[in-house]
């Protein structure tokens, strides 16, 4: 495939597998956020085809997908996805993207990365690469109230703790997502116990 040439919408959702499977080997089992892939590619991909995809890949048992709130779209490999992407899929395009990367992907620094998230504890973060210090104390803040707030149910809590936890991941990365961050966290809003710090993180963020 040249640079002139268009993805399909099926080659497309290969090619996001294919990618995810990269994922997986640098962080078995951590859910990926699809639309930083997408992002990467050298295509402009429609935001609404990322959620479409993953979708198609999820009724056919190809990932499974953390359910969150905001534009981030994370999802996990199966088994069943890293076998059809062994066995090179369908349309050809995974075979021709481990052959030639670049005419799929925009390429920095030395090989081609993917965007992986983080599973598990992740309370322990650094402040480097641009994010200020104050972002993960606010965290921290947003994490203990949640916890404490009896007027939150069992499920609505997890929920919320689950947004926050993906957010941390996507500032922990080595070029901190800021944008996916702000995405997770923005409807956390309208949780009382938790605006005001809300607030201040979507000012450090913006």
């Amino acid at each position: 495939m040249t640079g002139d040439e268009q993805l399909s919408f099926t080659e497309f959702v290969e090619l996001m597998l294919a990618r995810i499977v990269e994922a997986d080997r640098q962080e078995p089992g951590a859910y990926v956020d699809m639309i930083p892939l997408a992002d990467e590619l050298r295509q402009d991909i429609p935001i609404d085809w990322v959620f479409d995809a993953r979708e198609a890949l999820e009724l056919r048992g190809l990932v499974d997908p953390m359910k969150v709130i905001g534009r981030i779209a994370p999802a996990k490999l199966t088994g069943e996805g890293r076998l059809y992407v062994e066995q090179g899929g369908d349309t050809g395009v995974i075979d021709e993207y481990r052959q030639h990367p670049s005419n799929f992907v925009i390429v920095s620094g030395t090989g081609h990365q993917v965007a992986v998230g983080v599973q598990g504890d992740v309370s322990q973060s650094s402040g480097d690469a641009g994010v200020p210090e104050e972002v993960w104390e606010l965290l921290d803040a947003i994490e203990e109230k949640l916890r404490a707030d009896t007027s939150l149910d069992q499920r609505a809590r997890e929920d919320a703790l689950s947004d926050v936890t993906m957010a941390r991941a996507q500032l922990e990365r080595p070029e901190p997502n800021k944008r996916a961050a702000l995405a997770l966290i923005d409807p956390l809003a309208k949780v009382a116990a938790i605006g005001e710090f809300v607030a201040r993180l979507g000012g450090l963020l913006s």
